[in-house]
């Protein structure tokens, strides 16, 4: 039987656990190996990942789940695992293009794909004369964001105001995103392969950030052909087999895609759907690396 490991957060999240259940029915040697464990070694004529011992890179298999506090890290040691007989589900630049919003959008264009209109500035004088442009109101975001943490609405060059001095002080660039009007609501596409399943996430009241994080809501809901369409032309153009699809419809009907998650978690997906997500990513993986 061919072997795998899971990769993720120190301590081992709900979504690696469901991962894990299902891997160990159809991998043997499973093992979680948490994101901050692993050794980078550069050492004779070879490179390894390596693991109270063991080189990574002799099994078959990972189920990484990389956050963005461990983006170069994890960009590295997939890196190093891509030249092993080693199957994960995307590509090692994908680590960088996944966790950093601009450059998921900047390589969504350039394979012809719809997004907003996007900026990116570290001038704050440039900034305020690109919002000037674009027109309020529109959505500002840190670019290594994540779970809709970062994202600001703004109304007006008066909200803007404070925004500005504090990013200054950081010294954070600002992302900026024409906003798409739209409910409080997108979809999540999640593509498994040739397969894509899908739910709809809701704002709460009086917010425009749909995320879970953020206190969004799941709902039932069936992807139209185009839908899954636009998630199997996002994944293929960041380097996925699996990845978490995020869009949005516009009062017209015109469809944005607004980010791909190359670590998207398996509960909102699971509940919405009624389907054993995480036993179709192993099935997937399995089949694979099957001898």
């Amino acid at each position: 039987m061919p072997t795998a490991f899971v990769t993720g957060w120190p301590d081992i999240t709900n979504s690696g656990k469901m991962t894990m259940e299902e891997a160990k029915k159809k991998f043997s040697g499973v093992q979680y190996v948490p994101i901050n464990k692993p050794c980078l070694a550069v050492e004779d004529d070879k490179t390894r990942v390596k693991h109270k011992g063991n080189n990574l890179g002799d099994y078959d298999a990972m189920f990484p789940r990389i956050s963005i506090s461990y983006k170069d890290w994890g960009y590295n040691m997939c890196k190093i695992l891509s030249q092993h007989d080693i199957y994960f589900p995307y590509s090692p630049q994908s680590v960088l293009w996944a966790h950093n919003k601009f450059s998921t959008m900047e390589v969504l264009k350039r394979h012809k794909l719809p997004v907003p209109q996007t900026y990116m500035a570290v001038n704050t004088s440039i900034a305020r004369d690109i919002m000037k442009e674009v027109g309020f109101p529109l959505i500002v975001k840190l670019p290594q964001g994540a779970g809709g943490k970062g994202v600001m609405y703004i109304e007006s060059e008066a909200s803007a105001a404070s925004l500005f001095d504090t990013l200054h002080t950081l010294e954070q660039p600002l992302f900026i995103e024409e906003f798409i009007e739209n409910p409080g609501e997108d979809l999540r596409v999640f593509v498994i392969g040739n397969d894509a399943y899908g739910y709809k996430r809701v704002a709460k009241d009086g917010e425009k950030r749909a995320n879970l994080h953020s206190g969004g809501k799941v709902e039932k809901y069936s992807l139209s052909e185009e839908e899954k369409e636009l998630g199997f032309k996002a994944a293929e153009a960041t380097n996925c087999d699996i990845a978490g699809v995020d869009l949005l419809h516009d009062p017209e009907g015109e469809s944005y895609l607004i980010e791909v998650n190359i670590s998207p978690g398996l509960n909102g997906i699971t509940k919405a759907t009624g389907k054993n997500i995480a036993k179709k990513i192993v099935d997937f993986t399995y089949d694979k690396v099957k001898k």
